[in-house]
């Protein structure tokens, strides 16, 4: 990572680092993402799913809450995850932030291509919503300047976002209890409200392979489960597109 500095606009008033403690092989790169992000940067204890208690689990996870319904039940560690995210979005509001910028333990940031996007959400139409930096498969070309769409069709990840303190209000409000993980429940639009934004080029590249591999972790399942996952997650994607769509139809009639 390069010793460079990122700039963070002056209406961030906060840059949370989602850490699970017992993870020390991450620990370097957390240090050297608060040397980026500056003295706005904070370590954010993430909830562990091997102290999770049961009361916490059956408070917050109930299955087949809203359609279409999730095909797989989550794991411990899916649901501490979602909790995390939820314990930052309270943290934003206790503290009445503005805005606060969120990333993962296991992103790194090109500083050119960050500071880029960051630029353009400052001049943002929508100001209210969920900014989501996806991460990058690969690297954009040099001529690939930052846009910001917005999102009809959310992706997938939590790797790098900043949340306006309406957006974290509502985001709360609706996910007191959750039936899938937090990505997939934020692509639901039509239950939060939350305008999203989505800028790319990001900057924002996933290196977990390089820190250990991922921290949420599943069993190996035999080639007939995972051909039945398959196809329940396409025919769960496919319904998630259609309404997604729907939603946006009925909006912009309005």
């Amino acid at each position: 990572m390069t010793s460079k500095h990122i700039d963070l606009p002056a209406k961030i008033n906060a840059a949370y680092i989602l850490h699970l403690k017992r993870s020390t092989q991450r620990a370097d790169q957390v240090e050297n993402l608060k040397a980026l992000l500056g003295n706005k940067a904070h370590v954010f204890d993430a909830v562990d799913s091997q102290k999770m208690t049961t009361e916490q689990r059956e408070q917050a996870y109930k299955q087949k809450l809203q359609k279409p319904y999730y095909p797989f039940e989550l794991s411990d560690n899916e649901i501490a995850c979602f909790l995390s995210h939820r314990a930052i979005w309270a943290k934003i509001i206790d503290d009445n932030h503005d805005y606060a910028l969120v990333v993962e333990d296991d992103v790194d940031l090109n500083v050119t291509t960050f500071q880029d996007a960051l630029n353009l959400f400052e001049k943002a139409p929508e100001q209210n919503g969920f900014f989501r930096f996806p991460e990058e498969k690969k690297p954009p070309s040099d001529l690939q300047k930052a846009t910001s769409n917005r999102a009809i069709k959310i992706g997938l990840g939590m790797q790098a976002q900043i949340i306006s303190l309406q957006a974290a209000k509502q985001l709360l409000e609706a996910t007191q209890t959750f039936d899938r993980p937090v990505d997939t429940t934020l692509q639901m639009q039509w239950i939060h409200g939350v305008p999203f934004l989505e800028i790319y080029p990001s900057g924002v590249t996933e290196i977990d392979q390089d820190l250990g591999g991922t921290t949420i972790q599943r069993r190996n399942k035999t080639l007939a489960e995972n051909v039945v996952r398959a196809v329940l997650r396409a025919k769960y994607r496919s319904h998630i597109k259609i309404k997604s769509t729907l939603s946006h139809l009925r909006k912009s009639s309005v």
